[in-house]
């Protein structure tokens, strides 16, 4: 991606071939789009660690990054996803609550 561009042409292209899924296929998408748990454990890890003032190794930097722009991409189709769903008339209430997790 260029430093120019606003969305990765990966994402665009998800995002693009939504509108032409069925119902069922998108409540799939809505409600399974999301970072793991080990994702999600491995991104907070390593905003702490920037967070204490530690530098991060050149791996360490490369998976953040490779992290966030998943994140970018799990969060834009499945906001998509939702829009999709409830312009097609959907309740999509249930796949807005905010699922904790337990430690």
């Amino acid at each position: 991606m260029d430093d120019d561009e606003i969305i990765s042409p990966d994402i665009e292209e998800a995002v693009a071939a939504l509108p032409g899924l069925d119902d069922a296929t998108l409540w799939h998408v809505a409600d399974t789009s999301h970072f793991s748990p080990e994702e999600s454990e491995e991104s907070e890890e390593l905003h702490f660690k920037i967070g204490r003032g530690e530098q991060l190794t050149d791996a360490e930097k490369q998976r953040q990054a490779e992290l966030g722009r998943w994140f970018d991409k799990v969060l834009l189709v499945r906001a998509h996803a939702l829009l999709l769903l409830k312009q097609r008339g959907y309740d999509i209430t249930p796949l807005l609550k905010v699922q904790r997790r337990r430690r």
